[in-house]
């Protein structure tokens, strides 16, 4: 398992990201673009109805915030299936997550243990969560912008078009580089207990996981 990242590491793993796909720090990322460029196919869940209709039932109207988003590995090939039933934005904050996972060169894992637990690996979690913010609002980015649309929260979310919870989180990081190294302190990135994200939540990674399926739901979508 790769070692921990800084939070400048995953700031210049960012940028460098972005600059593959044609874009400048203050400019938006679709993370579908970005997918596409690594090769990577994204999905929504409900492409799979017609061969999973309880599951899609399942996971997008009986138990929608259950599941988010999932990467299915088969050799080379990767696929990110997501939740259509979540808001757009919170799209863009998943499947980034995702691809963070990817950038990060993450190891998949199986979804669950022997006894049935979600494999979770806390650290691997921690440097996706902040990679995925780091995509969608590099630091170098957020003073400009903020001070394009006059320090305003909500057309500063717009601009990126990220949850203003996501944008208030990288202003933080960008006003006072202390505060994030308190946060690692506290139990952040170093350790892994600590995220940016108010939409996501921990996941199982064969698959690298947003959430599970829940009770009585299975999630195994081909390739295809």
């Amino acid at each position: 398992m790769l070692r921990l990242r800084t939070t400048d590491e995953c700031e210049e793993i960012a940028l460098e990201a972005r600059a593959e796909v044609g874009l400048q720090p203050e400019d938006r990322l679709d993370p579908k673009i970005l997918a596409e460029h690594l090769a990577i196919r994204v999905k929504p869940l409900d492409s799979y109805k017609s061969t999973l209709p309880g599951s899609v039932q399942h996971l997008t109207v009986d138990a929608r915030s259950a599941f988010s988003a999932v990467t299915v590995y088969r050799g080379r090939r990767r696929l990110i299936v997501y939740n259509p039933a979540h808001s757009s934005r919170r799209h863009v904050n998943t499947i980034a997550h995702e691809l963070a996972h990817v950038l990060l060169e993450h190891e998949p894992t199986k979804l669950f243990d022997e006894n049935g637990h979600r494999i979770w690996i806390p650290g691997d979690e921690a440097e996706a969560d902040y990679l995925a913010g780091a995509l969608l609002v590099p630091l170098s980015a957020v003073v400009p912008v903020m001070d394009q649309v006059g320090e305003n929260l909500v057309d500063s979310a717009e601009h990126f078009g990220v949850s203003e919870t996501l944008m208030q989180h990288r202003v933080w990081f960008a006003e006072d580089p202390a505060w994030r190294r308190r946060m690692v302190e506290l139990g952040g990135l170093a350790n892994g207990k600590w995220g940016i994200s108010d939409e996501l939540t921990p996941r199982p990674g064969v698959s690298r996981s947003d959430n599970h399926g829940g009770e009585g739901a299975s999630l195994k979508p081909p390739l295809d």
